[in-house]
């Protein structure tokens, strides 16, 4: 065994502490969460209880009706331990554990360009009317009158 020092590894020694910090911030939310001492826990808490990588698993549950939050506070759900509990025990139902062939969407179909079909003319009175579909871009008739026409040079 060599007494001599080895060299430290800076890579290493910042995911340490990076690790070190993120334990840091995760105790000092689980404390304040003790000092609070409240029985609600928010979206994200929910999600984190649950295991969840992010609120979008639990918000998905409660649009389809498998999991109804106990209360609400503005835009943030609210759930009671026993719920999620309850959640976790009851499973997901069957007809949500396989996928569901209605949502396979059918290729969709070829449309044809949009000037197919229109032919159109002019009537005989006014051979230089426009179509009726034709929209005229205002911007730029405003902009036009709002220069004087040129004047030629001599």
């Amino acid at each position: 065994m060599s007494t001599e020092a080895q060299p430290l590894d800076t890579a290493k020694l910042e995911t340490v502490l990076a690790a070190i910090q993120a334990l840091e911030q995760r105790l000092a939310s689980l404390q304040h969460r003790a000092l609070v001492n409240s029985p609600w826990l928010t979206t994200a808490e929910a999600a984190a209880y649950l295991k969840f990588d992010s609120t979008a698993g639990l918000r998905e549950h409660i649009k389809r009706g498998t999991l109804r939050p106990d209360g609400k506070r503005g835009l943030t759900f609210l759930f009671r331990v026993e719920t999620l509990d309850a959640f976790v025990a009851n499973g997901l139902p069957e007809k949500l554990r396989e996928p569901r062939a209605d949502r396979v969407q059918p290729p969709p179909v070829p449309r044809p360009p949009r000037t197919a079909g229109r032919k159109w003319v002019p009537p005989a009175d006014d051979p230089y009317a426009p179509p009726p579909w034709y929209k005229p871009d205002r911007s730029r008739l405003l902009k036009l009158l709002e220069f004087p026409p040129p004047q030629e040079r001599c």
